[in-house]
């Protein structure tokens, strides 16, 4: 059976930047929302200008796996959750990509572009 290994977010900052002090939720969810794959919270978020996304600049982040061992078959379909933790006003203009990567070499890619999230809360789920 093919397992889940790793899971990576991957965002292109289009024109808004993101803030080096509004963090990034990530939630990875299985297609009927029963098992949470993997996650991260509060990622990049730093009272250091080196945490600021800049307009046309591009960033991987590594998912926690919450399911270790899934199924390459459970993990079809999945949904991701974006959200960010402001302090203050931010917009964060991206195109989004989630890549679940498996034991044996394969990947399940999801991809959204266009993305705008503003202010504390914000999410798109894709």
């Amino acid at each position: 059976m093919t397992k889940l290994e790793r899971a990576e977010f991957f965002s292109h900052t289009n024109n808004d930047n993101k803030d080096h002090d509004t963090g990034i939720y990530v939630t990875v969810m299985s297609s009927d929302n029963n098992t949470r794959l993997a996650s991260i919270e509060n990622a990049d978020s730093s009272g250091d200008d080196s945490r600021e996304y800049k307009d046309g600049s591009d960033h991987p982040i590594t998912l926690h796996i919450d399911a270790p061992g899934a199924s390459k078959e459970a993990c079809e379909g999945f949904k991701t959750k974006v959200s960010i933790k402001t302090n203050g006003h931010d917009t964060w203009r991206f195109n989004g990509t989630v890549t679940l990567f498996f034991d044996d070499g394969t990947n399940i890619t999801k991809t959204k572009d266009s993305i705008s999230l503003t202010d504390n809360g914000a999410s798109v789920i894709f």
